[in-house]
């Protein structure tokens, strides 16, 4: 069950009120419609009802608000607007995906693309998708954590006959397993034949809510149309009869209050000719509002914010009826322990899912395992699946490991035309004289600012057009892959680069220092530092591009600037600082953790490494006000 009490938010421009004081519910096993024009609040009204947007009033998911559920994808599926998946990723792909963020197995993905009719194009790209199949995809990614309600935003519009029907099938479906399904849409005529409860709103306002018997009677009025040559005679005989007539061209009539029996006698009596003779169903518009309960008693009008009931009385009604029959307070103040649990509604139990929903028929076996609890490890599977499931990120690994053998190879051209130590450096690191950063470091952050940037351009941690909100669980598990996908491209390019400078020395009969590791270490800390630069731009200014100029913006703009602050001639040592390394490493003593902190020692007092701490730590203490100033 679905309850929403007091709901109000305020346009951020305009100031005006978007949903004012909107308070209903949707019972679990049923369908319960949302019914506005466009701009009436609808939209505005589900995002505060998933607390994506801020204001006030309370919305309860089966007596527990949104930021109190620990698995919100487990109890609400979402679909609000288009399908927000990277355009380069597959269906398949994008659901396993947003399995591991929702702790579900990513076996599910299979199943509910199985359930949409979606298996035959698992391996397509969501780029090349319909929107009917975009439609599909986002209703499986709604489904995909067996949810118990779904609220959805307009599933149908802009689908065929077919694919509408489909998705009624679907929900329908949904509800009679013992489901809650709330559907906003702004056609009464595919509202009636989908819900079972409909709640009409205007200007943010709720104006009725009703059953869908009561509405298709007070809402939808039958009319006739005709088509005819002398469509103008027949219209002013049937308004001598008491027809209520509206023109609708020159050759077309629509008429209330008379019957297709009734035009047809009459056009026959007269000698007119009919072209077309149909029966429709036209939306007349919400209801006159009142200060009354009708008698029947299950529906309600209300007139202005305040819901009207006879039983109670007082200018705030609705506040008191919240209290009464929630339990909680409007400005969200829970109750406690047992007296919260005792005073929420108890919602209907809900049958087991898989006679229909459930691929393959039939009921589930009874010794079906549940989907596992999502674990600290669900943000990392999260990212490596997001990570991995692109091919920019392999196009970016291939570029970086193509420029780095390119780059060892001009050099190996001109090794040790200058210091041996030196040019040991650049040859196994790849980095040449005027770059400001090497293949490796660069190619490490671009991969940093694509985890976050990627992350708000395409959000598949949030249920709607919305940026992810900034979450300091989901920087620390962006920052362990980017540490880790930092070490193995390193590594990766030392390894190729160890290999073709070996063989260059090997012809010319000289061999490499045999202790390399302090180098190595070095080499994957400013890469790995590279990457965490990235991210950490990106994350404070959600875009991938200025996370890209901000590694740049290190070796440009913040290193000289840390190296005036050091005084003269360390800039220029900042340019090689592995030299150091590689000459302590090969004239150094026979301790090798001695020789390792003497090698290390130097380095860690460069200019370079001095200006990528200061970078990380002034992004990190950022990225933290902006999470802090957001909660």
């Amino acid at each position: 069950m679905i309850q929403a009490i007091g709901l109000t938010s305020v346009h951020r421009r305009t100031g005006g009120t978007a949903v004012d004081d909107l308070t209903f519910e949707a019972r679990s096993g049923s369908v319960t419609g949302l019914l506005g024009a466009a701009g009436s609040g609808k939209s505005a009204a589900l995002r505060l009802m998933l607390e994506l947007e801020p204001g006030l009033g309370l919305t309860l998911f089966d007596g527990r608000p949104m930021h109190r559920l620990k698995q919100p994808a487990r109890e609400v599926g979402v679909l609000l607007g288009d399908l927000h998946g990277h355009p380069g990723r597959t269906a398949r792909s994008h659901l396993r995906m947003l399995a591991a963020a929702a702790g579900v197995p990513a076996a599910r993905a299979d199943e509910v693309l199985e359930l949409v009719g979606l298996t035959a194009v698992a391996r397509r790209r969501l780029d090349t998708f319909s929107l009917g199949m975009e439609r599909r995809l986002g209703l499986a990614a709604a489904l995909l954590g067996d949810p118990d309600a779904l609220v959805l935003d307009e599933p149908s519009a802009g689908l065929s006959p077919r694919e509408a029907a489909w998705v009624k099938s679907l929900l329908r479906t949904f509800a009679l397993q013992g489901g809650t399904v709330l559907v906003a849409g702004d056609d009464a005529m595919e509202m009636s034949a989908l819900a079972d409860h409909v709640v009409s709103i205007d200007r943010g306002r709720l104006v009725a809510d009703q059953s869908v018997q009561e509405f298709a009677r007070t809402r939808l009025r039958p009319r006739v149309v005709v088509r005819s040559p002398q469509a103008h005679e027949l219209a002013h005989l049937l308004a001598e009869q008491g027809a209520e007539v509206s023109r609708e061209g020159s050759a077309c009539v629509a008429l209330l209050g008379v019957g297709r029996t009734q035009v047809g006698e009459t056009a026959h009596r007269n000698g007119i000719l009919l072209h077309e003779l149909a029966d429709q169903v036209i939306d007349a518009g919400p209801p006159i509002t009142q200060d009354r309960r009708p008698a029947s008693g299950q529906d309600r009008y209300v007139q202005g914010p305040h819901r009207q009931d006879p039983h109670r009385q007082g200018p705030r009604q609705d506040e008191a009826l919240g209290r009464e029959v929630f339990g909680q307070e409007r400005s969200g103040q829970e109750k406690s322990g047992q007296e919260r649990d005792g005073l929420r509604p108890q919602p209907r139990p809900r049958p087991k899912r898989g006679s229909v929903l459930s691929p393959g028929g039939g009921p589930p076996p009874e010794d079906r395992p549940a989907p596992a609890l999502p674990g600290p490890s669900w943000l990392l599977r999260y990212e490596w699946r997001r990570l991995a499931g692109i091919r920019s990120t392999w196009l970016t690994v291939a570029a970086v490991l193509a420029a780095d053998l390119v780059i060892t190879l001009l050099l190996g051209r001109t090794a040790f035309a200058g210091s041996r130590h030196e040019s040991l450096n650049r040859l196994l690191t790849a980095w040449a004289p005027g770059l400001p950063l090497p293949p490796a470091a660069m190619g490490a952050g671009v991969l940093g600012a694509l985890a976050f940037g990627q992350e708000f351009r395409f959000p598949a941690l949030a249920p709607a057009q919305v940026a992810v909100r900034r979450r300091m669980r989901l920087l620390l598990a962006k920052l362990t892959m980017c540490a880790v996908g930092g070490i193995l491209l390193a590594a990766l390019a030392f390894v190729l680069n160890w290999a073709v400078v070996s063989g260059e020395l090997e012809a010319g009969g000289e061999t490499l220092p045999e202790d390399v590791l302090p180098l190595f270490v070095w080499w994957a800390v400013l890469v790995m530092g590279s990457g965490w630069v990235g991210l950490l731009t990106a994350g404070v200014f959600r875009s991938s591009v200025v996370g890209t100029l901000g590694v740049l913006a290190v070796p440009v703009l913040v290193e000289p600037l840390v190296g005036r602050l050091m005084g003269p001639g360390s800039s220029e040592a900042a340019r090689t600082p592995a030299g150091h390394i590689v000459s302590a490493t090969a004239d150094g003593g026979s301790d090798p953790l001695q020789r390792f902190a003497d090698a290390v020692q130097p380095v860690a007092a460069g200019p370079g490494e001095y200006a990528l701490i200061i970078s990380v730590a002034g992004l990190l203490c950022a990225y933290a006000l902006l999470t802090a100033r957001r909660r």
